[in-house]
């Protein structure tokens, strides 16, 4: 996780600076961030077979920290992915909204802009 910081993730920054003004895609993508470092660390937990010991209890510590059963491994894995997948596309609808509204913010100057051009014209 510290590494991600030090060289600067460009997933993680890139978030962090396009959902500064909104908190709640900053605190989907903080938690999506979260689940994507469990599961990198879960991959390693189920691929290796001789694991440190010290990691094994670490994770497994960390994992209590949330509430997290550990005993079904393979499904506490698959939950991840399907949260991870979901949070992507909440996130994608919090961008399309972003844009929709930019579209309806330029719709309204561009109109407000010709109303006043014509009734400016209307006064000479």
């Amino acid at each position: 996780m510290a590494l991600d910081f030090i060289n600067e993730d460009i997933e993680l920054f890139n978030a962090m600076f396009k959902y500064e003004d909104n908190s709640e895609l900053m605190d989907l993508t903080i938690e999506k961030y979260l689940i994507r470092f469990i599961n990198y660390h879960f991959e390693i937990f189920k691929q290796s077979e001789s694991v440190d010991e010290d990691f094994n209890k670490t994770m497994l510590k960390f994992l209590e920290e949330f509430n997290i059963n550990t005993s079904n491994k393979n499904l506490f894995l698959m939950l991840i992915e399907e949260k991870k997948f979901l949070l992507e596309e909440i996130i994608k609808i919090g961008d399309k909204n972003t844009i929709k509204y930019n579209k309806l913010a330029y719709s309204y100057e561009k109109e407000k802009r010709l109303f006043d051009r014509e009734i400016q014209k209307m006064k000479e």
